[in-house]
């Protein structure tokens, strides 16, 4: 409260000048400081004298500080939620039974052979919970949650300044959340299944983001019932984004392609230097878990999912999806 009364009778006192004008150099640096003030109001103040001064050399240091401002409560943020994250997954562990998860993992897996995946549903939403966490309990800490605020006030701030950033910080921070939230995921698992999925992780960006939900989904169900993670494959994944795509493009739905040199699976892996072993497609959806809940009911591509492959391939194109294994 002192230092909202301290701005306004600074303004009072005709400390900051005619709008559009440079402040003297004292009141500059007040401004400037305030602008990382405690107090929202005086933050909201402070930007609103500097960013009314029509002053090349000030409106780049006021975009400058914001950036920096931005910068920090990301990490802040980043900090907060990886806190927050190892206290939900502590949580999650408490009572957690390995040998009696492994006599549950074998029963599912019984009814795999069984030939009825649908009776799988219930037990295995049940045993993702026990065995995963909810990363979004993240969501509620308050630290965290006031550390992305001011992430979204230095975001509005620069929108304002006339920053046009590529990747806004409210981007950057939700890009930062999720890489957080699937690395404490990954530390759930075997040590053998951490490195392939740190390995997959690094590949990120060469695939879209849902079809790396789908990886990141079908192997977590893969380790979840005892089978190993595939390593992704960017080339595999080019190939089954072109099988998505054309099948769109040329309105047919079939793992057996009408274009010359991509009939099978394999000759389409081979176009991309790759090789399948199996293929899953679906339709119906942009989202990630569409499809991985269509091929679990059936019981071909749900065995394909579980399949004893090393590599894994994901393309997406409309609401079109192919996943290939090898």
């Amino acid at each position: 409260m002192e230092r909202i009364l301290a701005a306004i009778l600074l303004a009072a006192a005709g400390g900051v000048p005619q709008e559009g004008a440079v402040p003297d150099p004292r009141t500059l640096s007040d401004l400037f400081r305030q602008i990382e003030d405690a107090e929202a109001p005086v933050r909201k103040s402070a930007f609103e004298k500097l960013n009314a001064v029509r002053d090349p050399q000030v409106s780049a240091r006021l975009k400058k500080s914001l950036q920096g401002i931005a910068d920090q409560w990301i990490r802040k943020a980043a900090v907060e939620r990886s806190r927050a994250l190892r206290s939900a997954m502590a949580a999650s562990r408490k009572g957690f039974n390995p040998q009696a998860f492994a006599a549950r993992q074998k029963e599912v897996l019984a009814m795999l052979a069984a030939g009825d995946p649908k009776k799988m549903a219930a037990p295995v939403r049940e045993m993702w919970k026990e065995f995963y966490f909810d990363t979004a309990q993240a969501d509620s800490d308050e630290k965290a949650g006031a550390a992305a605020s001011r992430v979204g006030e230095a975001e509005s701030f620069l929108r304002a300044a006339g920053c046009d950033e590529k990747e806004s910080p409210g981007a950057r921070l939700k890009e930062a959340c999720r890489a957080l939230d699937e690395a404490h995921v990954i530390q759930l698992m075997p040590p053998r299944d951490q490195k392939v999925m740190t390995q997959n992780a690094a590949l990120r960006a060469q695939v879209g983001a849902e079809e790396y939900k789908l990886v990141f989904m079908t192997n977590q169900y893969r380790v979840l019932v005892g089978k190993a993670a595939l390593r992704l494959n960017p080339r595999l994944c080019d190939a089954a984004r072109e099988h998505s795509r054309d099948m769109q493009e040329h309105k047919f739905f079939s793992h057996e392609s009408p274009l010359p040199g991509k009939r099978s699976p394999q000759d389409r892996a081979a176009r991309h230097k790759a090789s399948a072993s199996a293929e899953n497609i679906a339709g119906g959806g942009s989202g990630a878990e569409g499809p991985f809940w269509m091929w679990f009911g059936s019981l071909g591509h749900h065995q394909n999912m579980l399949g004893e492959f090393m590599e894994i391939g994901v393309g997406n194109h409309g609401a079109l999806w192919t996943e290939m294994f090898a």
